[in-house]
């Protein structure tokens, strides 16, 4: 089963393949699927004490969200929500 997730406002995706339970499915550490656009391997670590990332080994592009987040459905709907809210923000 393969699945994208968009992380970014410009259409960046994370094509995720092997999900066994879907969006229960916890993201694992290490490889976690490839980049759309450059074919590159999205990685999952922590940064910090809150905060980890999705890391593409090939281009660098990288994508921060808190470590409460613990399953590929959690991350979903964290994505869905942060994309919603830049997409109606204020021009400055």
């Amino acid at each position: 089963m393969v699945k994208a997730m968009v992380l970014s406002e410009h259409g960046i995706k994370l094509i995720v393949t092997n999900i066994v339970g879907g969006d229960r499915t916890k993201i694992p550490n290490g490889v976690v699927g490839f980049h759309d656009v450059c074919g590159g391997s999205f990685v999952h670590q922590d940064i910090s004490e809150t905060y980890s990332e999705l890391f593409c080994r090939k281009c660098r592009f990288r994508k921060e969200f808190p470590n409460t987040i613990k399953t590929l459905g959690q991350l979903r709907r964290h994505l869905l929500l942060v994309l919603s809210m830049s997409s109606t923000a204020p021009a400055s």
